[in-house]
């Protein structure tokens, strides 16, 4: 046991001289015997101004004690990289050690203890540190501590004498450490050099985000949401993968402890039903350190229908060319889910909380739980319907799905939202049913028959539903959209002849129970929609929406005198859906060929 001198103890006081690094202390001890105590130096932490030290009294073969002392000044100076021998002044031995002078050491000596417990120590800077010793047939051990913390022993025992082997320690963080070797048993041990390897370089890291670019931009704004599911891929100027992995929509995925260096990233595999936006490949180059970010921005693929699930604000995205269905929380401004659905999807509608999707090329309905997104069902239509799933509509209150089908003769399969039972409507003298819109408050379905120029009306209030007359438009019809709440339907007409491409003329009609009511209530020229566009009716406001496709802009059109209220551009609009339930109420706009989808208010203008 031993105390500071400013304290008395009644036991004898002995004064002893230290020297750290050119400072000269002395340390006074009161040993619980009249051995002679060996004093050696501890740091445990250094900085510019002050070193803290911790003092350790050998008191005895077995005892030892410590203390904490502050220097105040310039910190001690560590061993640099390089090799020391054994005889280095910046090697402490503390005890009876004894040099050995001759052949098969390094430099020709080391130092070696008798005495079990005494010390050599040895501050240094470096990232790794190795003890060259020699074993032999009484060799013992070495105990080893680095900066106070066990780190291994040295067993210097062999069956023969063997000069300079080596012990090494693992890779140590940058920065000032302190090596113990401490004498362990009665055997003999030595010390014949230390070396000191150089600090490793600080690791680098290449950090990618694969994020929902939004506006088509090509920049991670602050607002765009991270996207997970792409698989990217990261290879060395060797072309070795270092590393993949899927990305996330939580946080940037990283690759770490990286040798700087110049590295190929790549998007191999994107989200499902998303494109890329921005190079597929990038390169990223990294210094020891630091870290390179790498940012891939992608976009719905070629969005052709949608629907709003207003209940939760959930919003779903067919992808035309990927064959993915997109489940997106509006709240959250995240992926919920993808669903394969198959082939060329088009239209989607929404009831009896589940989602139907129209797949142009399988001729399927895919059916989607709305509450957790599995996909409950495909619905063959080749047997009963035959030819394309197009577009869409519902209605409640019969709780029958509506899906145009775009054939010769045109058909209407019709299905119950509730035990998926198929029948099929066909029209009469007509080909193409391209649209459909239902009107429930009259219990109407509405027909664009794209190849008959015409429009036809079915009376639905029973199932499957029954003709109830056509009505010759004068041109080949594509969109079609009803008004309930004043029982108006809209139909966008190309009057082009002979090819009927251009729709640009909006022709809207009044109904009732008896059917469309002639003649033509009002007609007006607006923009080209080409390929059907699509025509909304806002919950909000009651305007209507118009997606003209050709023309690169959405228009936004009285719906009693058919007068352009606003035109917003924006790439190839091609379908609209709305979330009024949204704070402020949405207005979705797919614009397919631009891999985009627009947001605006649905309360415009």
């Amino acid at each position: 046991m031993f105390k500071t001198s400013n304290r008395t103890f009644g036991f004898l006081v002995c004064l002893l001289p230290l020297v750290i690094a050119g400072f000269a202390i002395y340390v006074s001890v009161t040993p619980s015997s009249m051995a002679s105590p060996r004093v050696t130096n501890l740091p445990i932490s250094t900085t510019a101004d002050e070193t803290r030290i911790g003092i350790s009294a050998l008191l005895s073969s077995t005892q030892h004690a410590y203390l904490p002392l502050v220097i105040k000044g310039s910190a001690p100076v560590c061993a640099s990289p390089g090799t020391y021998d054994d005889t280095a002044s910046s090697i402490a031995y503390n005890g009876n050690w004894q040099l050995y002078t001759g052949t098969g050491p390094y430099n020709s000596t080391l130092h070696y203890s008798d005495i079990n417990g005494e010390t050599a120590q040895f501050v240094f800077c470096g990232g790794r540190v190795t003890v060259v010793y020699a074993s032999n047939t009484n060799g013992g051990a070495l105990n080893v501590t680095i900066d106070g913390q066990p780190t291994g022993s040295i067993n210097e025992y062999s069956s023969s004498l063997q000069w300079q082997q080596q012990w090494v320690s693992g890779q140590l963080s940058n920065g000032s450490h302190l090596l113990t070797l401490t004498h362990t048993g009665s055997a003999r041990v030595n010390v014949d050099a230390i070396i000191v390897a150089p600090p490793a370089p600080p690791p680098s890291s290449i950090c990618v985000s694969v994020y929902y670019d939004m506006n088509g931009n090509q920049i991670f704004d602050p607002s765009e949401p991270l996207l997970r599911g792409a698989g990217v891929r990261v290879t060395n100027s060797s072309n070795v993968v270092v590393g993949s992995f899927v990305s996330n929509d939580t946080n940037a995925r990283c690759l770490t402890d990286l040798p700087a260096g110049t590295y190929t990233v790549t998007e191999y595999v994107n989200t499902p039903s998303f494109a890329l936006t921005t190079p597929d490949t990038q390169l990223a180059s990294v210094t020891a350190g630091n870290s390179s970010n790498v940012y891939f921005g992608d976009s719905v693929s070629q969005p052709n229908g949608m629907v709003a699930d207003t209940s939760r604000n959930h919003l779903y995205v067919t992808s035309k060319n990927t064959g993915w269905l997109l489940a997106w929380d509006e709240t959250d401004n995240r992926i919920l889910t993808t669903v394969w659905v198959g082939s060329q999807p088009w239209g989607v509608g929404l009831l009896n909380d589940r989602v139907f999707v129209a797949e142009w090329n399988s001729q399927v309905v895919a059916v989607i739980d709305a509450a957790t997104q599995a996909r409950i069902q495909d619905i063959d239509l080749a047997p009963i319907c035959p030819g394309g799933p197009a577009h869409v509509a519902v209605n409640p209150n019969t709780n029958q799905v509506y899906v145009s089908i775009y054939s010769s003769p045109g058909r209407i399969a019709v299905i119950d939202a509730a035990a998926l039972n198929v029948s099929c409507i066909t029209l009469t003298g007509g080909d193409g049913a391209f649209d459909v819109a239902v009107n429930p408050s009259l219990n109407q379905l509405y027909v664009t028959s794209r190849d008959s120029n015409s429009l036809q009306v079915f009376d639905v209030s029973t199932v499957p539903g029954s003709w109830r007359q056509t009505v010759t438009l004068g041109g080949s019809p594509f969109s079609v959209q009803t008004k309930p709440s004043t029982n108006q339907v809209y139909v966008a007409v190309a009057l082009d002849a002979p090819v009927y491409e251009n729709a640009n003329t909006l022709q809207a009609y009044y109904a009732t129970a008896a059917g469309i009511t002639l003649p033509l209530t009002r007609t007006a020229t607006i923009s080209d929609t080409h390929d059907g566009g699509a025509i909304w009716v806002s919950r909000k406001n009651g305007n209507l929406y118009i997606a003209a496709t050709d023309a690169n802009v959405v228009q936004i059109i009285h719906p009693v005198t058919l007068a352009i209220l606003q035109t917003i551009s924006m790439p190839s609009p091609s379908a609209i859906t709305e979330d009024d339930k949204m704070v402020p109420g949405r207005m979705y706009i797919a614009n397919r060929d631009a891999n985009l989808i627009t947001i605006i208010s649905d309360n415009l203008p």
